[in-house]
This record gives structure tokens, C-alpha cells and sequence, in this order.
């Protein structure tokens, strides 16, 4: 189990995941906060337009690391495909119970930091 397994049943988990016991929600802004990343995200990879804005998201990580500007941080909410899901599916999956729960954006930006 992952911090980003939703919470409830599921075929591998019979009994739930019981957020009492197991890691909440992946802790982006917590782990920016620890690390004094200056951008941090979240961003999606499944469909063509959230992949662009990944990629965006991800350049411009890049370059203020390089730039020295900040440490960056881009976490990216991907499909895991579920037994017999077609990958459509999965896709469809994600968007409609996973973005939800891990909505997309900027968490911090070097800009709003000042």
C-alpha cells in the first residue's frame, strides 16, 4: 500500500485501508516544507493535455534547479492499472476518483514564497 491509495475496500485490501493506521494523503506540501522546496506541484499523466502541463510543470522544475533558484519538487499522479482495466479505463478511473482526493497545481511557487 501506497500513500496514495485511496482509502476503503479494494481487491488487495479486503478489510479498507483505514487512514487511522496507514499514511493520509501523499504529504507534497509537507514534504516541500521539510525539504524548503520553493515549487512544489502536483500534476496528472493521464490524458494529452495533463501530460503537456506535466511536462511544463517538470521543465520548470528543472530550470530553477539549474538556475539555482530553488529546490523543486513535482509529484505526478499516474495510473496503476486494476486487474482486467483496460487502460482507457484506468484513465478514466483516475480522473474521476483519484484527482479528488489529489487535486493538481502548484502547492508553492518561488514567486508567492517571497
Amino acid at each position: 500500500m501506497a500513500p496514495t491509495t485511496l482509502p476503503g475496500r479494494s481487491r488487495r485490501l479486503p478489510d479498507g485501508r483505514d487512514v487511522s493506521l496507514a499514511a493520509t494523503r501523499s504529504g507534497l506540501s509537507k514534504c516541500s516544507r521539510r525539504s524548503h522546496a520553493r515549487l512544489s506541484g502536483r500534476v496528472s499523466v493521464h490524458e494529452p493535455k495533463a501530460i503537456m502541463n506535466a511536462k511544463k510543470a517538470i521543465r520548470k522544475a528543472f530550470k530553477f534547479q539549474i538556475d539555482k533558484t530553488c529546490f523543486s519538487l513535482i509529484e505526478v499522479v499516474s495510473t496503476c492499472r486494476r486487474l482486467g482495466q483496460q487502460p482507457h479505463e484506468a484513465c478514466e478511473w483516475l480522473e474521476e476518483h483519484m484527482l479528488p482526493y489529489f487535486p493538481l497545481g502548484d502547492v508553492k511557487t518561488p514567486e508567492a514564497a517571497h
